[in-house]
């Protein structure tokens, strides 16, 4: 970076530091109170980000270690991560659990790596839980306040005995309060900022919440009206060309029919991998397989209680749609050292909709993309956030622009968590319901920036990068579609959460990039495992993620993490394993 360019950014960084500087667009946050799990490199790097982003924001690091607590409050340093840093003066540490979960606390951040964070919270579940039947109890005796001063006009303050500003207009003596509001309410809110699968119960970190805390929501994101109609046109487009091509075969009897059964079978290959993955809906706008009449798939049936069980209770028979798909070799030992099988015609799979298709969830709970509505009469006292994106946790102590994504099924609260983060000049955020987009992305972009640092320890240049990190981000993408095709929205890949994270993990010096580069250089796992400060959490979620894929039958979709499953777990080389990678099958775009 030469001179100029120094001076522009120093500038810019000027600028957005300054204390009259103030974000376009931005409305009056509250000052919040702030608790965070974890006294790692990420969870230091967020407090201080939260601390510095309002002045009045009290922020407090929830940490196990005595040493470390009383650094951080005198010396204003964390001496194990970033302790470069100085930390501000809003935020302090403490090992007391009964001064960290208390009444006043707005948003928890959860920064526990996810291999240990369902043991975690299992130890802390019952200071959380003490945290929401005390905002239960506040709540209804301002409740009974508010009804004591609806008559008089509400002359005194119902958040404290301090007299309020009569051209406050948030003053609540002033300007009506709606029981219904989040202000009022003040629900806990729980930010989960792991990523990853947990690799014993193979769960993402919102499942593991949801068990927990009993809140089992479906974190599921409903289709617009523009997504099913362009499903269903694209639906129609791939059948129109396939009878189009069996009618240029019917009249070609006597002609060459080489060319046209090749994109016939390209064409009904294309359209299969499309109904697999969700991506296509019938001429009845239902997905493929789907009846449009009750919206039962051929093996669906209806138990005694009314509710749909797919596939569960009816064998498939001869109606059963066998699906061709053309997937790369199966990955094994020794056509690796061969090379034998690169070439020859890859292997049908042949599958059954109850296996391909998600069951169904008969949870009574349903969500869609709109805002809960809270019920005066039990409104909730809990909501979860999951935050993701690309940052390095020095960068974002250091103060260098960061983008998150808040995922949540309360947009209200996403806008808030996002709104509060976003006091600090240096942070921008967007917001989303799709919960597991978010979690999908986050966590398999750990476990392709191992894949990453090989390829950058071997000595490949940019085009390689630029390859391998397109497959990978299209890899990403068919797992969420085929694991998880009636929750994730495909637009979330694309996101700060999706390609942002995923380019950040493999071209910046990331912990799990590392593992990669370090057994490129012939470096046992072991060895970098006892090496390592901070978990690579890229290596427990590769097996879990594969576990998953082989338990379902998708494995032989990904190729990449095969290949990164193999190294970390049976002893495959890395130069074998890249070669295999380069020697591939032609495939075609976007599949």
């Amino acid at each position: 970076m030469n001179t100029d360019q120094t001076s522009i950014k120093s500038k810019i960084s000027n600028l957005i530091s300054s204390s009259t500087y103030k974000k376009p667009h931005t409305r009056h946050i509250t000052p919040k109170n702030i608790l965070v799990l974890g006294a790692g490199s990420f969870g230091t790097a967020c407090a201080c980000l939260f601390a510095r982003g309002n002045p009045l924001n009290n922020v407090v690091i929830y940490d196990y270690k005595d040493s470390r607590v009383d650094c951080i409050n005198l010396n204003k340093k964390n001496p194990d991560y970033l302790s470069n840093i100085n930390l501000p003066d809003n935020l302090t540490a403490t090992t007391d659990p009964i001064k960290a979960f208390n009444v006043d606390v707005d948003f928890i951040f959860h920064s526990i790596p996810v291999q240990g964070s369902f043991e975690y919270l299992q130890n802390v579940k019952q200071y959380i839980d003490n945290v929401v039947e005390m905002k239960k109890s506040d709540y209804f005796e301002r409740i009974q306040k508010l009804k004591q001063h609806s008559k008089s006009g509400m002359e005194s303050h119902l958040f404290g005995d301090e007299k309020c500003d009569k051209n406050d207009q948030h003053c609540p003596a002033i300007s009506p309060l709606n029981p219904n509001d989040l202000q009022f309410i003040r629900p806990l809110v729980l930010i989960c900022m792991s990523k990853g699968i947990h690799m014993q119960k193979l769960q993402c970190m919102h499942e593991i919440i949801d068990d927990i805390f009993g809140l089992h929501e479906l974190h599921a994101i409903s289709p617009t009206p523009d997504q099913n109609e362009m499903e269903a046109q694209m639906g129609k487009n791939f059948r129109a060309m396939i009878n189009m091509e069996k009618e240029i075969l019917e009249r070609n009897e006597n002609g060459n029919k080489d060319d046209e059964l090749v994109r016939l079978e390209k064409l009904n290959n294309r359209l299969q991998v499309m109904e697999l993955m969700g991506l296509i809906r019938d001429e009845f706008g239902n997905h493929e397989g789907q009846d449009e009449r009750n919206g039962l798939g051929k093996y669906d049936v209806i138990d005694d209680k009314g509710n749909k069980n797919r596939g569960k209770n009816k064998t498939p028979n001869q109606d059963s749609l066998n699906l061709h798909l053309k997937t790369s070799p199966e990955i094994t030992m020794e056509n690796i050292d061969t090379m034998s099988s690169l070439f020859s015609p890859p292997p049908s799979l042949q599958t059954s909709p109850s296996s391909i298709l998600p069951p169904q969830n008969t949870s009574n709970h349903h969500h869609s993309n709109r805002p809960i509505l809270i019920d005066t009469q039990s409104p909730s006292f809990i909501y979860t956030c999951y935050l993701s994106g690309p940052s390095f946790a020095m960068e974002i102590a250091t103060k260098e622009p960061t983008g998150f994504t808040i995922a949540s099924q309360s947009p209200p609260i996403a806008t808030l968590v996002a709104e509060t983060i976003s006091q600090d000049r240096t942070t921008v955020c967007t917001t989303t319901s799709d919960i597991w987009g978010v979690e999908i992305s986050g966590a398999l972009k750990n476990v392709y920036a191992i894949g990453a640092g090989i390829i950058e320890g071997l000595g490949f240049q940019w085009n390689t990068k630029a390859l391998y990190i397109t497959r990978a981000s299209n890899e990403i993408r068919r797992i969420g579609f085929l694991l998880y095709r009636d929750k994730v929205d495909r637009a979330t890949f694309s996101t700060l959460a999706g390609i942002g994270d995923l380019l950040l993990s493999c071209l910046g010096p990331s912990r799990n990039k590392n593992v990669g580069v370090e057994l490129s250089k012939g470096s046992s796992l072991e060895d970098i495992k006892s090496k390592a400060k901070e978990l690579a959490e890229g290596v427990p979620t590769t097996h879990a993620v594969y576990t998953i894929l082989q338990r379902d039958g998708f494995v032989k979709y990904c190729p990449i993490l095969q290949l990164i499953w193999k190294v970390l777990y049976e002893g495959l080389g890395v130069e074998k394993a890249t070669l295999y990678l380069l020697s591939l099958p032609v495939m075609e775009e976007g599949l």
